[in-house]
C-alpha cells in the first residue's frame, strides 16, 4: 500500500510540474516577465498558490525551470553524440540547425526568458550558470566542437569561447529582431540566414546548405 501511495504521489507531482510548465510558458508568451506572477500561475494551473511555492521559491526559479525544460530536446540530442568519433563541422551544423529551429518555434517565449534573466540584478554570471544547467551544458558543448573543428583546420583559428559567444549573440540578436517585427522570416529562412552568416565568419565562405 505504501509503495502504491508513493507511485501515485510521483505521478501527481509530475502532472503538477507539467501543468506549471505549460501555464508558465503561456503567461510568459502573452505577458512577458512582468505579466507573470505566482498567483496567476497557480490559477491557470488549477492549484493553490502554496503548491507553486512547494516547487519554486520565486519567479526566477520558474523562469529557469521553463528554460531548462524548453532546451531538453537539444540537451538530450547532444548527450548522444560521440564528439571524439564524429566530424566536428558536421556536428556543429546539425546542432546549430536544431537550436535555430527550436528557438524559432519558441520565438515568443525566449525573449521573455532572456529579459527576465537580464533584469535579475541580484544574480551573478556564476549564479545564472548554476541555475541554467541545460543552457550552459549546450554552450560548452558547442565550444568544444568549435575547438575540435579549429584543431582539424575546419574553422579559422580563434578562441572557442569567444567564437561561441559570437554565435550565441548572432542567434539571439536575430531572434529578437524577429520577435519585435523587424524581420519577416519563416523557420527555414531564419535558420539559413543564421547558418550562412555564422559559416561566413567561421570558414570565410558561405555555407553550402542550411
Amino acid at each position: 500500500m505504501a509503495r502504491l501511495y508513493e507511485e501515485k504521489k510521483v505521478v501527481l507531482e509530475s502532472m503538477t510540474r507539467e501543468a506549471l510548465f505549460r501555464e508558465a510558458r503561456q503567461l510568459l508568451e502573452e505577458g512577458g516577465w512582468k505579466g507573470m506572477t505566482m498567483e496567476k500561475l497557480a490559477n491557470l494551473a488549477g492549484v493553490a498558490k502554496g503548491t507553486v511555492y512547494n516547487y519554486f521559491k520565486d519567479k526566477n526559479e520558474v523562469i529557469y525551470f521553463v528554460m531548462d525544460r524548453t532546451l531538453e530536446p537539444v540537451l538530450t540530442y547532444i548527450r548522444q553524440i560521440d564528439i571524439n568519433a564524429e566530424n566536428p563541422e558536421e556536428i556543429f551544423t546539425r546542432v546549430l540547425k536544431m537550436i535555430c529551429e527550436g528557438l524559432y518555434e519558441d520565438r515568443f517565449l525566449i525573449p521573455a526568458i532572456v529579459r527576465a534573466i537580464n533584469e535579475d540584478e541580484n544574480q551573478t554570471p556564476a549564479d545564472h550558470e548554476k541555475k541554467s544547467i541545460s543552457l550552459w551544458e549546450i554552450r560548452r558543448f558547442m565550444q568544444t566542437v568549435l575547438q575540435k573543428g579549429t584543431n582539424k583546420g575546419q574553422f579559422k583559428k580563434m578562441d572557442p569561447q569567444t567564437a561561441e559567444a559570437v554565435v550565441h549573440a548572432c542567434i539571439m540578436g536575430t531572434l529578437r529582431e524577429l520577435f519585435v517585427g523587424n524581420l519577416d522570416l519563416d523557420s527555414e529562412e531564419f535558420t539559413k540566414a543564421i547558418a550562412d552568416f555564422i559559416y561566413f565568419g567561421l570558414k570565410g565562405r558561405q555555407s553550402t546548405g542550411s
